[in-house]
């Protein structure tokens, strides 16, 4: 039974389903031979990519968060979470979130331009966003990020009270 139903979603990616693209993705990335679905990351990041030329938010989302793995495609993987998140896809905004707070952003195009320093209130408001659709998640690091801004702003008071 299982193995048919990852039959009609193979067959409906093949047909172009960005649905069942970003969902054979998800099998595909992971594995799951029980079902006959082999791991490849590979075929993952092609049957995303399908699903991204559609404009299909969580595939976008899904290749950035793949993409921003790999050094070579960082750009690539931020500008599809970039894209995803601007449609307001919780996950992409969260996932952005992320990337603001821990590494920081291309400030524009050229490798020369691009800052490595965390802009914590751009990931404050990309979680705020991603929170107010209900992500659990996104909550979690808004709290906490919420939390780290107030303890920098202490420790800057408490210097320039020095």
């Amino acid at each position: 039974k299982a193995q048919a139903a990852v039959a009609a979603i193979a067959s409906a990616a093949r047909a172009g389903d960005a649905d069942a693209q970003c969902a054979l993705a998800e099998f595909t990335l992971h594995g799951a031979e029980e079902l006959g679905v082999k791991a490849s990351r590979e075929r993952a990041k092609a049957l995303l990519g399908l699903a991204a030329k559609q404009d299909h938010a969580r595939a976008q989302n899904d290749l950035g968060v793949l993409l921003l793995q790999e050094a070579a495609h960082r750009k690539d993987g931020l500008r599809l979470l970039e894209i995803s998140a601007g449609k307001g896809y919780a996950k992409a905004q969260n996932n952005l979130g992320m990337w603001h707070e821990r590494v920081g952003r291309p400030a524009g195009d050229s490798e020369e331009d691009a800052s490595d320093a965390p802009d914590l209130s751009a990931a404050i408001r990309l979680y705020r966003r991603a929170a107010s659709q209900g992500l659990p998640l996104a909550m979690f690091n808004l709290g906490c990020a919420l939390l780290r801004q107030a303890a920098q702003r202490q420790d800057e008071a408490a210097a320039g009270n020095d």
